[in-house]
């Protein structure tokens, strides 16, 4: 990104790219200023909104990031991710119908994407759709479709539960999804394992071992979110971020 300025300082895409690296940094007001200028330079970007989309999900701005991504699937309504966002947007905003209306248009549409169909585990989990979360679960673990079924079943059932959470904290096969502490800690909290999940979360705010912070506002963290060590991590690592400008399609 930066040899893209080098080369061309209003390069749109480039501010897009530095603005993902500061994101995963948790560098939030960096981040804000690279999209924000990447909407400036080039405000019909379909790109340039859906990361903006991503970015303000991410720093938990719900609202304005769900009016960012319906505008980017404006420009380009056949985008499997910003469909997939769209959903996982409606879904942290307990908009359940419409998130499970938004995911299925989206799989109809784009079916050979991943992150589709683990955003719509968690749509068909929060609808208590078992059997449906389980068969997008095998679809989007497609590595070990058994192990993933798995931890769906614990899930749904508390006398599957023991063996599931035995799975998710010991099995090598979800060994890359341990290695993400706030996705570890979501199927924790799913499992009902509020302890551990938070203990996961506490470690992450030292280390920040993590680039998937939208995931803090999923619903399996909701028995969590008023609980003194959740809002600890939240203000150690910075969220919920406001921006002092939030710019809407280039707009503000």
């Amino acid at each position: 990104a930066q040899h893209a300025l080098a080369l061309n300082p209003d390069a749109a895409l480039a501010f897009v790219a530095r603005g993902i690296v500061y994101s995963n940094q948790m560098h939030w007001a960096d981040a804000d200023g690279a999209f924000q200028r990447a909407l400036m330079l080039a405000p019909g970007d379909a790109e340039a909104m859906d990361q903006y989309a991503q970015f303000l999900y991410g720093v938990g701005q719900l609202e304005p990031a769900l009016a960012e991504i319906e505008r980017a699937l404006q420009r380009d309504p056949l985008s499997g991710v910003s469909g997939a966002v769209r959903a996982q947007l409606l879904l942290v905003l307990h908009r359940d119908a419409a998130a499970l209306k938004q995911i299925e248009s989206t799989l109809a549409a784009q079916p050979q994407g991943l992150l589709g169909h683990r955003i719509a585990v968690w749509v068909y989990l929060s609808l208590h759709r078992y059997a449906d979360a389980e068969r997008q679960m095998r679809i989007a673990n497609q590595h070990d479709p058994d192990i993933g079924a798995l931890l769906v079943r614990g899930i749904a059932d508390p006398r599957q539960r023991a063996i599931a959470v035995q799975a998710l904290e010991t099995s090598p096969v979800l060994g890359g999804l341990r290695q993400d502490a706030i996705v570890h800690a979501l199927f924790l909290a799913a499992l009902g394992e509020n302890d551990r999940a938070l203990a996961v979360l506490e470690e992450f705010a030292i280390d920040g071992n993590s680039t998937t912070s939208q995931l803090l506002w999923y619903p399996a963290f909701d028995p969590l979110r008023n609980n003194p060590r959740f809002k600890a991590v939240l203000k150690e690592i910075g969220l919920p971020y406001t921006p002092e400008k939030i710019e809407v399609g280039g707009k503000s």
